[in-house]
């Protein structure tokens, strides 16, 4: 059964590195985005075919990780959020927790964690 998935990084190098790695090791469908803002877009027009999972980056310009949070809890998308950032702190993490993220990932980031960490999101 073939998933959705979306990921969003504005660092184009690692956006295609996750891309890479979620298309060779799972049956998915991936939209992948450097901008948030054109995300947004996107999943807000995919109401009646539903996104399984996002992974996004924390920090980026105009629409942070953080923001996109939102707009999926204020909208009612019930779409688990992976959280990538390089600021593994346990305050980042809480934070991130708190604003509706079901799992964080610190870079740089091993190609089996990313992984297993999807596949988690996408079981519940």
């Amino acid at each position: 059964m073939s998933r959705t998935v979306i990921i969003i990084d504005d660092d184009t190098i690692t956006l295609d590195l996750m891309v890479s790695i979620i298309e060779e090791s799972m049956d998915a469908v991936v939209y992948s985005y450097s901008d948030a803002r054109l995300a947004k877009t996107f999943i807000a027009d995919q109401r009646e075919k539903p996104v399984d999972l996002i992974i996004t980056d924390l920090q980026m310009p105009k629409v942070s990780g953080l923001d996109l949070l939102n707009f999926l809890k204020t909208g009612s998308f019930a779409i688990p959020v992976l959280l990538v950032s390089a600021q593994g702190t346990k305050d980042t993490v809480i934070k991130a927790v708190k604003s509706g993220a079901a799992g964080f990932i610190v870079k740089p980031f091993l190609k089996q964690d990313l992984i297993d960490k999807a596949n988690t999101l996408l079981l519940r």
